[in-house]
């Protein structure tokens, strides 16, 4: 850590943290108000006129609602608002619970628990039963309701859909004391909260509820919440994604603010953070550092939620960060898949930040990319949704369909890619996607959201999931098997003597990272693709060993060969599992030859090695598809023992 850094360090987590509790307590104790900016008083009619975040002006509202009703899907919208009419609701995939007349923010409808209404300075709030999870009371103080609302009266106009936003709003205020409670214990969720109570208020801005009083209540609001951010940023060693949705939100929170001392000082401190986070966070070929490719989704969502910001302050955005946000979107549509998914690598998110358009299974990674062909006028990324979507008009206004649809379509090649700074490789064509993770485990040493994972992979074929990575499940609800997920054993990749790659440090972090992966031959063509790659993070055993993997897609016969060579000089065990998704089918055809179905779809798996002792075992495992969800599949579990060096072969043989 430099200077710099341990300068910021100290600042922001240990100063400003200490002085900000005292601070709380001392006006919580002393029965007063906390101490905010002071700032002008607004009225309505300028509240109305200047709210920065409005989508139209009264000009222009019949554009802006004509162009709305083309994009949006509005059965879906009326279907979802009046489920939180009736707080009924489905929170990572819990199924639908009602939530009975009242909200209870404190408490896990889902794991049937409560929290108590303690500063968490105070309170260890992880101290919970395993199945419970915190994440699903922080899902929904997010105010993801608030756009699904604001789209409802939108569409309708019906005041029933403002009161209930305002209601949900004034409960979540009444309820939730300033700095007590589960809500305020994680920085990059009152910030995520923040940023979808400021777009969500643009929809109700025509509604004649928004008085002085509530136009007071949403300032509140806004000065609380800033405070809390920036007294309590995640400013680690290695930045990431928390980080981010804190200066995404101060960014927003100045805007709101622009006309105050305090505003300019948080847009001013946001432009900064965000211009060196990109610079420091993202590689020069577009993969972010977490090496996490669903959160590559999130981190590319705050930075050009972040530009949009800024450019309403009239703020612009240096070259270096339009470049590398620009690839971003390469690496995103990179990752895609012919059904808008994405390899499960790495940790999953639970939502978006803020869920501008409709996602019925959370398995759609698609939507950044109408973005990135409106800021870049980019015509290849306009694949993914020819006609656009609504998030579109929200972040540039009633023109904006309009400007997309003027944008001229470009096709993008379905030829393989390599991003050798990430470490992150795709064989591919128009049946193929093969992933393979080649980079370090995450953060460059800390772990966060990336796994245990060094040359896993993932197939995805005709339109079909074949060969999966097992997933995240959860996070919190059940520590012992977050940490197994993470690991080695869980990944389509190999391990020796049963030792794992990096030690684990607590649920996200690891103690040292000993792989640096080292690229020794990366090749595409016509014909062929070869990537051959090493690690070290076993030459720390007394008889080091090198694990070495080659893929090599032989394209004219449509074969993937993946050659596991281990370097050493003593006898070891090494094996390797192939996690399979769900819908597959495996059937034994011999001892070492493997069918593969999954629909219409069959390959054929064929394992050789000269060791004496190589076995191979079809095995139940565990897998979860997105955040919360856990059900079973099968693996192959395939082991040698021998004198190193060693190696296993394993054929795919892809039908035509």
């Amino acid at each position: 850590m430099n200077f710099f850094d341990y300068f910021n360090f100290l600042n922001y987590n240990i100063v400003r943290r200490k002085l900000f509790r005292r601070e709380v307590e001392t006006a919580y104790y002393s029965n007063r108000k906390f101490n905010l900016p002071k700032l002008s008083l607004i009225s309505v009619n300028d509240f109305r006129r200047d709210y920065p975040f409005k989508f139209y002006t009264e000009e222009d509202r019949n554009d802006f609602l004509k162009a709305f009703l083309k994009t949006a899907d509005e059965n879906k919208i009326i279907l979802q608002a009046e489920k939180i009419l009736q707080n009924k609701y489905n929170i990572l995939g819990s199924g639908e619970i009602c939530f009975g007349d009242k909200i209870n923010w404190n408490y896990d409808y889902n794991g049937k628990y409560e929290w108590t209404q303690n500063f968490p300075w105070q309170v260890n709030f992880f101290d919970f039963p395993k199945g419970v999870d915190i994440k699903y009371t922080w899902e929904l103080a997010r105010f993801h309701q608030g756009i699904t609302l604001g789209k409802a009266y939108l569409i309708t106009g019906n005041e029933i859909y403002a009161n209930k936003f305002l209601d949900i709003f004034t409960s979540f205020i009444t309820s939730n004391s300033y700095c007590k409670g589960v809500n305020w214990v994680n920085s990059s969720e009152v910030s995520i909260r923040l940023l979808n109570v400021i777009f969500s208020f643009a929809f109700f801005i025509p509604s004649a509820k928004i008085d002085e009083n509530i136009i007071n209540s949403f300032i509140d609001f806004v000065l609380y919440h800033s405070a809390f951010i920036e007294n309590n940023l995640e400013y680690t060693k290695k930045r990431g994604d928390e980080y981010l949705a804190n200066l995404a939100a101060l960014a927003a929170a100045g805007i709101v603010l622009k006309d105050s001392f305090y505003g300019k000082k948080l847009l001013n401190f946001a432009r900064t953070g965000l211009e060196q986070e990109i610079r420091s966070e993202i590689h020069s070929d577009g993969v972010s550092y977490e090496q996490s490719v669903p959160f590559h989704s999130v981190i590319l969502e705050i930075f050009y939620l972040g530009k949009i910001i800024l450019k309403k302050a009239e703020i612009e955005v240096s070259e270096i960060f339009k470049e590398k946000l620009y690839k971003m979107f390469e690496v995103q549509s990179a990752y895609l898949r012919n059904d808008f998914s994405i390899p499960a690598i790495g940790d999953m998110i639970s939502s978006r930040i803020i869920n501008f358009n409709f996602e019925e299974d959370g398995n759609n990674f698609s939507y950044p990319m109408p973005v990135g062909a409106f800021l870049f006028k980019e015509g290849k990324f306009k694949k993914y949704s020819p006609a656009g979507t609504d998030e579109l008009l929200y972040l540039f206004g009633s023109k904006a369909i309009e400007e997309y649809l003027s944008i001229k379509s470009a096709e993008e090649s379905e030829i393989s890619e390599g991003f050798e700074k990430g470490g992150h490789y795709i064989f591919k064509n128009k049946d193929i996607h093969l992933f393979i993770e080649a980079g370090e485990i995450g953060r460059q040493g800390v772990g966060a959201h990336g796994h245990n994972d060094i040359f896993s992979f993932d197939l995805f074929y005709k339109g079909k999931n074949i060969i999966s990575d097992p997933g995240t499940y959860s996070y919190y609800a059940d520590p012992e098997l977050r940490n197994k997920l993470r690991s080695v054993k869980y990944h389509n990749t190999i391990c020796i003597d049963n030792e794992f790659l990096s030690e684990f440090d607590g649920p996200f972090k690891i103690k040292e990272d000993l792989t640096r992966p080292k690229i020794l031959d990366w090749v595409t063509n016509e014909t062929e693709d070869i990537l051959s790659a090493q690690h070290y993070a076993y030459t720390r055993f007394v008889d080091p060993v090198i694990v070495k993997r080659t893929f090599h897609f032989i394209k004219e016969k449509n074969i993937i060969k993946i050659k596991d060579e281990f370097l050493g000089g003593k006898e070891h065990k090494a094996f390797f599992n192939i996690y399979f998704h769900p819908d597959v089918t495996i059937n034994k055809i011999s001892e070492n030859r493997f069918s593969v179905v999954n629909g219409e779809i069959e390959i054929a798996l064929n394992f050789f090695s000269l060791s004496d002792y190589f076995v191979i075992n079809l095995q139940d495992a565990e897998f979860s598809n997105k955040y919360g969800n856990l059900t079973t599949t099968k693996k192959l579990n395939i082991v040698i023992k021998e004198k190193f060096p060693a190696f296993i072969l394993t054929e795919i043989f892809l039908n035509n």
